[in-house]
């Protein structure tokens, strides 16, 4: 009961601001009315931009609206219907060793009738969303509670055939062998890690105490504001033509990420859904608002790496692509991608084109045999190969570097490919090797070392901290390099390791803050503390709450303003989306050591309701 009232407390309050805003906007609408009833535009300052959806925005922009639909964006999570499904749902049985599958329609309704050859239940389901339309196309169906669950027949459009939805599943991941043959991906609930990419303005609507689903969105797409902010202000301005004069500033002009962003600034906003995270919060209307915000680091070893630092998967290249030497030099993702030229993959030119590297490099497109020593190839062959293979198409990489056989002779292809091998299939690494030292000369020494250490540590290879701090400190090694060593740090209880965890809270990456910061939680010792106060003034929300946590766990009890802004900001992960075990582990412990007793309370009984493990408690 305890838990239940804070929970209705904290509804009525917001019930309460909900309902005190809307009376100043209409009290702000008035004011804004002439003697004759005429509405006038309320000042951008003065109010708070909304979403009007993408058939707002096509009245003015039509041809920007009609390119947008020929990309993967405008069909991320759409309702079915004759014009959307494009797999083959004739009634024709797909036998598999785990199921039979019956994809059938009943006039505009389509249904996948599932019944199981092991111990996975029989069903038929009707499809209640479609997720793609470029590559391949994966169903929906919504389950008693509310929850879209992943049907487990996905439809592939290169291959005009139905593929198993969780090899489809294992390919986005990047690990082939992350889901045995016979899962069941209806197993999978769409809602909590899916949703927010696949939806413009989501909200992922679960109700904890009941533990259901009212998931809602603006529209079933990545649209117009996902990438240019709410057009309310803006569509008001200009409808008012006002002009775009001086005062024609945010939020009347919406963002264009291509001239008002840098490098940086791009991979912020596109890597909020194409980088490798833990979601902490929804995303942000604001799309200038960084990845980084929302969300903690997953660019370090694991599920859907290779040993090298790249992603094996389909969807995160902005985890790779951020380490290379092209971006370090100013190359964003819109040097290649525009989502309203038309093209397929929203490339400004054919994929393997080399005038999207001719914008940098025109001397070696213009004259490359010297540089490439090839005579048939292009620039893409060789330094963004297709290595991601899998049920759905070949991916390109997008490290943008250099081959580097002596990787793959020495920790084998399943860890390090390179390009080389991808056309000379029939050669060996060393032979590769070789040619490449011949030519280009040998592999950097300090690449081979981290690769090594990573391939150590994969093996259960014993590995002193002191080779993890030196990889870790090293602000000229990749990031994937030195949040992999901040990541095993965190598990060893010995000085060299804890110092250097206290070091790196003040590197300027935030992503090492992060790491370091939640490395000292997993690992807390009471000489983080000084530090980790100073932390709490962090200018990135994520570094502020980890900081906050990690200086309860190492003892910390009482308050500080700072702290409790970290409190604060460990509340609003709650706001349009689900409080996964990691938010209420961290709501807990800050709530318990500033004294706010009734909500730990109340996180705890949520917490221990799901009878999982409590590492924190």
């Amino acid at each position: 009961m305890l838990g239940q009232t804070s929970h209705w407390t904290i509804n009525l309050h917001i019930r309460w601001i909900t309902i005190s805003f809307s009376l100043i906007l209409t009290a702000l609408t008035f004011t804004f009315l002439n003697p004759h009833g005429e509405q006038k535009v309320i000042p951008p300052s003065l109010a708070k931009p909304a979403f009007v959806s993408s058939e707002t925005c096509k009245t003015c922009h039509s041809d920007r609206h009609q390119t947008w639909l020929t990309t993967s964006h405008a069909y991320a999570l759409r309702e079915p219907s004759l014009g959307s499904v494009l797999g083959r749902f004739d009634g024709e049985a797909i036998e598999t060793p785990y199921f039979t599958a019956l994809p059938y329609r009943r006039e505009e309704a389509f249904f996948i009738k599932v019944k199981g050859k092991d111990s996975r239940p029989s069903g038929d389901h009707m499809i209640s969303r479609v997720v793609g339309k470029t590559i391949g196309q994966s169903f929906l169906f919504t389950g008693t509670k509310g929850e879209w669950r992943i049907l487990p027949i996905s439809w592939n459009l290169e291959h005009d055939r139905w593929d198993l939805s969780h090899q489809v599943m294992a390919d986005i991941n990047g690990d082939l062998h992350s889901f045995p043959d016979n899962y069941d991906s209806r197993e999978k609930i769409f809602n909590d890690g899916c949703g927010q990419c696949h939806a413009t303005h989501y909200d992922v609507g679960y109700d904890d105490r009941n533990q259901t689903y009212a998931s809602r969105f603006l529209e079933g797409s990545v649209a117009c504001e996902s990438c240019h902010g709410p057009g309310s202000v803006h569509v008001e301005w200009h409808r008012s033509k006002r002009g775009n004069g001086p005062g024609y500033k945010a939020p009347a002009r919406l963002l264009h990420p291509a001239r008002d962003l840098d490098a940086k600034g791009i991979l912020a906003s596109c890597g909020r859904c194409h980088y490798k995270h833990d979601w902490r919060y929804a995303i942000e209307d604001d799309p200038r608002v960084s990845f980084n915000e929302i969300a903690v680091s997953r660019n370090h070893d694991g599920l859907g790496f290779f040993a090298d630092g790249r992603v094996s998967g389909l969807n995160y290249e902005g985890t790779t692509q951020s380490q290379s030497a092209c971006f370090q030099g100013g190359m964003s993702c819109l040097s290649c991608h525009q989502m309203h030229g038309g093209k397929p993959r929203a490339l400004k030119w054919e994929e393997d084109s080399d005038a999207q590297c001719a914008q940098c490099h025109t001397r070696l497109v213009t004259n490359p045999f010297p540089h490439s020593h090839h005579k048939e190839v292009r620039c893409v062959d060789c330094h963004m190969p297709k290595l991601m293979t899998g049920v759905l198409h070949f991916m390109r990489d997008h490290s943008l570097g250099s081959p580097e056989p002596e990787l793959t002779e020495r920790y084998g292809k399943e860890n390090a490919p390179n390009a080389c091998g991808v056309c000379h299939q029939k050669e060996s690494a060393t032979w590769a090797r070789e040619w490449k030292e011949k030519w280009w000369g040998p592999a950097p020494k300090g690449l081979i070392q981290n690769v090594g250490l990573v391939m150590d540590l994969r093996k259960g290879t014993k590995v002193e901290s002191v080779k993890l701090v030196q990889m870790a400190e090293n602000r000229g090694n990749h990031l994937f390099f030195r949040l992999t060593a901040i990541q095993k740090m965190s598990l060893r209880h010995d000085s060299e390791s804890r110092g250097s965890l206290r070091l790196l809270l003040s590197d300027p990456n935030e992503e090492v803050r992060q790491m370091g910061a939640a490395g000292i939680a997993e690992n807390p010792h009471p000489e983080a503390a000084a530090i980790l106060l100073k932390v709490l003034e962090d200018p990135c929300r994520t570094v502020r709450v980890e900081a906050a946590y990690a200086l309860a766990r190492c003892g910390w009890r009482g308050t500080t303003p700072a702290f409790e802004r970290g409190y604060a900001d460990a509340l609003k992960m709650l706001e349009r989306q689900r409080s996964f075990d990691e938010i209420l582990e961290r709501l807990v412990i800050l709530a318990d050591a500033s004294g706010h007793l009734k909500e730990m309370i109340n996180y705890l009984t949520l917490l221990s309701g799901r009878q999982t493990g409590i590492r924190t408690i």
